[in-house]
């Protein structure tokens, strides 16, 4: 049981990533009043792959995407002016970002430790939740790709890591600590 400032909740696991909280009836003078909240289970120290909610009819698409427990504190966009153009080539101490392609698609390679990972993201199709400490690239796949990032911080210098071998070396130092 989960308590809240309203009602007592139970949380349900609907498959990850969501949970859904219910309210305990039983406090609810009203059952019909009950409400159903979905909410993103968020992984503090692993990328999180999610698929984009697409609302078509005759008069063009809206894509939905919603993110109840993240602080979004800077938005920016990366537009590629060629095809497999890239770009990162860093890494974050402490900052989570959320990659949506908003034109075209994208190559998304990280690394952490020993593992590398890659992701393909595609506009209205899926979006990635990146937590710190990963080594970023990112690939256009077609000419005039945009990625827009949102981000939980506002841009800090001192929050990047630019050059791959100080990567490792703060991994290092931060593997020792935990």
């Amino acid at each position: 049981m989960v308590s809240g400032d309203n009602n007592d909740r139970k949380l349900a696991n609907v498959g990850p990533p969501y949970s859904l909280l219910i309210p305990d009836s039983s406090k609810s003078p009203n059952r019909q009043e009950a409400r159903y909240c979905l909410s993103m289970k968020i992984s503090e120290d692993e990328p999180r792959l999610f698929s984009s909610q697409a609302h078509i009819d005759e008069r063009g698409s809206l894509f939905s995407l919603e993110f109840p427990n993240f602080p979004m504190r800077r938005f920016y966009y990366i537009q590629s002016s060629q095809k497999n153009a890239k770009r990162g080539f860093h890494a974050h101490k402490q900052l989570t970002q959320i990659f949506i392609p908003l034109v075209g698609s994208w190559k998304i390679n990280l690394q952490k430790r020993e593992s590398s990972r890659e992701y393909i993201l595609v506009a209205g199709q899926n979006y990635l939740q990146l937590p710190p400490g990963y080594w970023r690239e990112f690939e256009s796949l077609e000419e005039a790709s945009v990625l827009g990032v949102l981000a939980d911080d506002i841009f800090r210098e001192e929050d990047y890591i630019r050059d791959f071998n100080d990567f490792k070396k703060w991994e290092e130092i931060n593997d020792s600590v935990l």
